[in-house]
């Protein structure tokens, strides 16, 4: 076929190297040689060797050749992307329960006194694993501005992050827990402690359980404090079999390097959570689309699509099952009222069937708190 750039597989896409060569490969990613791959290349022609290896020359000779990268300079960090980055972050968040209006904290005769707790308030993770990983510039754990903010507030903050049992000796009034994936100093993409890989590039998910130290932790702080607030670190849907004993529950997701600041803000009441939920959150891995075909049958690791079209909310719509939490779901620090709604359509022809339908409303805040919404519009 005559190409003249790189045929590269994708990284660990390619289990034989020797046979993919012949059929046209220049370049496996990634990974050291198997033994099939080294057994498959003795068979290999020095011609076969030459052509995969002239691609690459080709490629690396055609390209520009800048200077090794340098650390992002300090000049690029300016307040305004700063606040860019903390905007989207609180922007992104989404409220998902707020029993009898917990959130945002505010310092009253019954509340003076917060825990902060769970691991994942001083080893956050701000962003995903393998391809997903952005290491965030000068980014401070949430338990640092979060504790310095609630002080200024006059509340006692208490730090049982790493003493949690501390905490359930000491109940103070209100306690936060931050849950979640494996925050800075652990391995992004596998829990420790003996426990079981959660989410992450080149994995598949066993369940969607947090590790069992999270669901304790939530569970016994709980038992012992008024109220619990429970902050979610991690980027898809996890089972909340603790969700009723939760006073307030804030999905974070990865917010990059302002999320401390963005967590705080949220928290506080400074900015109302507007964020709704991009994807579906099930109450049990039976009820998802995937789940009467993973894990994989059989020892050929063929991945059976057999859900089809029938993926996220148009699954639980045709099953008539209700989720723990549906797409677009999220709650707000204030109410909002939806009125004037007006609807025009173009007419389809024979020769153009293609409709454009322009809707237009009023979205007024109603509520006491100053606060943004997503209108969705569902066809």
């Amino acid at each position: 076929w005559k190409f003249k750039g790189l045929t590269m597989s994708d990284w660990g896409g390619c289990p034989d190297i020797g046979t993919a060569a012949r059929a046209g490969l220049g370049l496996k990613m990634y990974g050291p040689m198997t033994p099939l791959d080294q057994q498959t290349l003795s068979r290999l022609s020095e011609s076969e060797l030459d052509t995969a290896a002239k691609q690459v020359i080709r490629c690396a000779l055609s390209l520009p050749h800048p200077p090794v990268p340098e650390p992002i300079p300090e000049s690029l960090i300016t307040p305004e992307s700063k606040r860019v980055a903390r905007e989207m972050a609180e922007e992104s968040f989404v409220l998902m329960k707020n029993d009898d209006n917990v959130l945002p904290i505010t310092h009253s005769s019954d509340c003076q006194t917060i825990t902060i707790c769970g691991e994942n308030a001083s080893l956050f993770c701000f962003s995903g694993a393998g391809c997903g990983a952005v290491d965030p510039h000068g980014a401070p754990a949430p338990i640092q501005v979060l504790t310095l903010r609630l002080e200024q507030m006059g509340f006692q903050v208490i730090d049982a992050v790493d003493d949690p049992s501390y905490a359930l000796d000491n109940p103070s009034d209100a306690a936060i827990v931050f849950v979640g994936a494996p925050g800075s100093t652990e391995e992004s993409t596998s829990w420790k402690r003996g426990t079981k890989r959660l989410e992450g590039e080149m994995c598949d998910r066993e369940s969607l359980d947090l590790p069992a130290r999270h669901r304790w932790l939530i569970e016994q702080i709980a038992s012992t404090h008024k109220h619990t607030i429970v902050v979610i670190n991690i980027g898809t849907p996890i089972s909340l079999p603790w969700l009723e004993v939760a006073s307030a529950v804030l999905f974070v997701g990865y917010p990059g390097m302002m999320a401390a600041e963005a967590i705080t803000n949220v928290l506080v009441g400074d900015t109302s959570p507007s964020g709704k939920l991009t994807v579906s959150w099930p109450i049990a891995l039976q009820d998802t689309p995937a789940f009467p075909f993973y894990p994989f049958k059989g020892s050929d690791l063929t991945a059976d699509y057999g859900e089809g079209l029938f993926v996220g909310y148009r699954h639980y719509d045709s099953h008539n099952i209700k989720p723990l939490f549906p797409f677009g779901f999220g709650l707000s620090y204030t109410t909002f009222a939806y009125s004037a709604l007006e609807i025009s359509s173009s007419t389809a022809s024979s020769s153009d069937p293609t409709i454009e339908i322009t809707v237009h409303l009023t979205i007024t805040n109603t509520g006491s708190h100053n606060g943004k919404d997503i209108a969705q519009l569902y066809i």
